[in-house]
């Protein structure tokens, strides 16, 4: 029987090869999934507030119409324009669009990273059973209530907001 012999230098199997390599691999793909996701995440970030700037403009600046007893019609309804300036809500209602009687509603400070960026969201609801719409102002997922009394806005009170909530457990 012949004994043969192979060089040392000679590579093992190509398997052997491609295990070695794996977890540099993985790492690799790892990596440039992070990349992609990190890139992907600020782009949409960046086309959202694009589109904000289109439908919005900067300053954030939303209009609403709607009656609410303050000697407006049908003909002549109180507009809502909500501006963020700078990170401050403000709501201007002009009753029947009458600029000469505007009264100014102060809202909350957005702080934060895109503060002066988040848009004020408005909505008319009847929340106090009385029959005239109540204002909603929404930034960032909090609502602000202003209650309507007889055509004058003015911020929910402590005992307005209890009547208002249902009692503690469900009843």
């Amino acid at each position: 029987m012949a004994v043969t012999s192979r060089p040392l230098d000679v590579p093992g199997p190509r398997w052997h090869r491609a295990i070695k390599s794996l977890p540099l691999t993985a790492a690799v793909y790892v990596l440039a999934l992070f990349a992609t996701a990190l890139l992907l995440g600020r782009g949409a970030e960046w086309a959202q507030g694009w589109l904000d700037d289109l439908r919005y403009g900067y300053p954030r600046t939303v209009h609403l119409e709607g009656l609410v007893g303050n000697g407006d019609g049908a003909g002549a309804p109180t507009r809502f324009i909500g501006l963020n300036l700078n990170g401050q809500i403000s709501v201007l209602v002009l009753p029947a669009g009458d600029a000469s009687r505007t009264q100014v509603l102060q809202g909350p400070y957005v702080i934060g990273r895109g503060g002066d960026r988040e848009v004020p969201l408005l909505n008319l609801a009847d929340l106090s059973g009385d029959g005239a719409p109540d204002l909603l102002l929404t930034v960032r997922g909090e609502t602000v209530v202003y209650i309507n009394h007889d055509g004058t806005l003015s911020l929910i009170t402590p005992e307005e907001r209890a009547r208002l909530s249902p009692p503690a457990g469900g009843e």
